[in-house]
């Protein structure tokens, strides 16, 4: 009996361990960014995703890195050198007695020379992988993926259905400022794919859905170390008060923060595609369509009167009208909501006694939304011209919409995970007392095996934290100045020129949080 004695302290090493969630693991990078830190951000961001490459969690990890690059271009600042060694440390083995003189860090890059290009080469790794699962999935048979239950926090993060559309947005934008409008193109095009996509998604998902309660009811499902639980009753579950009333809460924090998007369209997206087709349009059939993109975000928001201006635009330039000088201003800000965990008490009724036997915590996330943010910018175009951004997209809404629709995947995996685990445990522990006559030892065995679930079973928290609360944006004519000043109503400014001799010019402006500086950058359109 003497072997128990071991089990409790290595479980306890297991939970402190493994019960880092993403949401603990980006906090410092999260701070750095709402504190406007940009340069300590991005250097944060970078590490973790060298340090998470080839982990089952390299996607979202890179698209935080990808997009805390763009921040450093829009920013102008160059990347910080490594921290010095702290002092007194000991010299590396093998270098002899001397303590070594430190290794110079090479000259930081300007981000002109290299930020949006990063950010370029960050997201497409992402989108890389992104791409492999999907074209996995095309494969793959749900009746597979009911043998076995895995913790969903442990499974690969594949991105969700708006982290693809942004994926590619941003990268578009990037292709924009540094010059490549056909590449532009192309991510705007596959953005626009994804979200149809999502809907096909979404509908095998709910059969995958099905097929895990079928198997949780069966017994036909066992943990990820291969041990079968006992069907439990599924039905009576999901049914039990305290589970019904924390999903009605859970679905009311989603249903107030939404507006009339429709499933799976990012607004933003769809804005920068009728942007660009407007302004590049190939032929009088692209010029349509960015005229009906423009139409599409305005049905979600009447009030954007900048949206009908420019889809009335578009259409005259479909009959050959001019393009007048203009400048875009975009304004994204904020922060996007996050991830945490809730517990959700529920009784688990083995089929085989009718009966709850079994209580358990099921872990399951839920949204927490960051209202510090400024939702619109004042620009003065000179000569009197004073315009506001209105606002294009409200990522707390295509997120909370995304976050609804996976909702119910979310609890039939979080359910069937925890309940697999608590029943296989309750079995376990009856055999304990069953076969153990050492009440010391029958404890520590049952408290090493209840640590270890709790540290094994934990809800999913990782979303990609660093994108924006809201996009807004203005429209005016070009100011003969050849600049525009841009302001918050938290006292923030700054002057941004406009590039010289653009047709269409834009500037991009980005602020985290309340109070931190504006960073912009302005690139030609056309």
């Amino acid at each position: 009996m003497k072997f128990y004695l071991y089990l409790l302290p290595a479980a306890g090493v297991l939970f402190l361990t493994g019960c880092s969630t993403y949401t603990e693991q980006t906090n410092a990078m999260t701070q750095s960014a709402r504190a406007g830190n940009v340069q300590l951000a991005a250097q944060q961001s970078l590490e973790l995703a060298k340090k998470n490459a080839t982990s089952r969690d390299a996607i979202i990890f890179e698209v935080e890195a990808g997009t805390a690059q763009r921040a450093l271009g829009l920013a102008k600042l160059p990347m910080p050198p490594p921290p010095a060694p702290p002092a007194g440390t000991a010299p590396a083995m093998g270098s002899g007695n001397a303590a070594q003189p430190p290794v110079p860090s090479p000259a930081p890059v300007s981000p002109s020379d290299g930020a949006y290009e990063k950010s370029l080469h960050i997201f497409a790794s992402a989108d890389d992988s992104v791409n492999d699962y999907e074209e996995k999935a095309k494969h793959s048979v749900s009746a597979g993926i009911t043998s076995a239950v895995v913790n969903p926090a442990t499974t690969p993060y594949r991105g969700e259905a708006y982290d693809k559309v942004m994926i590619s947005t941003y990268q578009a934008i990037n292709y924009l400022q540094l010059g490549y409008p056909e590449k532009a193109r192309a991510s705007l095009n596959k953005a626009y794919k994804r979200q149809a996509d999502a809907v096909a998604e979404n509908s095998k998902r709910i059969e995958i859905e099905k097929d895990k309660l079928e198997a949780a009811k069966s017994g036909k499902i066992a943990d990820d170390k291969g041990k079968t639980a006992t069907g439990f009753d599924t039905d009576k579950a999901q049914s039990d008060p305290k589970v019904t009333a924390a999903m009605v809460e859970l679905n009311s924090s989603l249903d107030s923060r939404m507006k009339a998007y429709a499933d799976y369209v990012n607004p933003f997206a769809v804005f920068m595609d009728g942007l660009f087709m407007m302004t590049n349009a190939a032929d009088a059939q692209e010029q349509e369509r960015a005229a009906k993109e423009f139409q599409r975000v305005a049905s979600m928001d009447g009030d954007n009167t900048f949206l009908m201006e420019d889809a009335m635009l578009a259409e005259d330039l479909a009959k050959g009208n001019a393009l007048p000088r203009t400048t875009y201003v975009i304004f994204e800000s904020g922060e996007a909501p996050h991830k945490e965990e809730v517990l959700i008490p529920v009784p688990l009724f083995l089929l085989t006694q009718g009966k709850a036997i079994v209580y358990t915590q099921v872990p399951i996330s839920k949204l927490v939304f960051n209202d510090q943010a400024n939702r619109s910018l004042t620009v003065d175009a000179g000569n009197g011209s004073i315009k506001q951004t209105l606002e294009i997209c409200n990522m707390d809404s295509v997120i909370a919409r995304d976050f609804k629709n996976r909702l119910p995947s979310m609890w039939v995996d979080a359910l069937v995970c925890a309940a697999t685990k608590a029943i296989i445990i309750y079995e376990a522990d009856k055999e304990i007392d069953k076969n153990s006559t050492n009440p010391l030892a029958s404890l520590l065995m049952k408290s090493a095996l209840a640590i270890s679930n709790a540290a094994t079973t934990r809800a999913d928290t990782r979303s990609w934290r660093s994108l924006p609360k809201t996009f807004s944006y203005a429209r005016f004519a070009t100011p003969d100045s050849g600049s525009v000043t841009v302001s918050t109503p938290d006292g923030r400014s700054k002057l941004v020129t406009l590039p010289a001799n653009a047709k269409v010019s834009v500037v991009y402006v980005k602020q985290t949080q309340l109070g931190t500086d504006l960073w912009a950058d302005a690139f030609v359109l056309r």
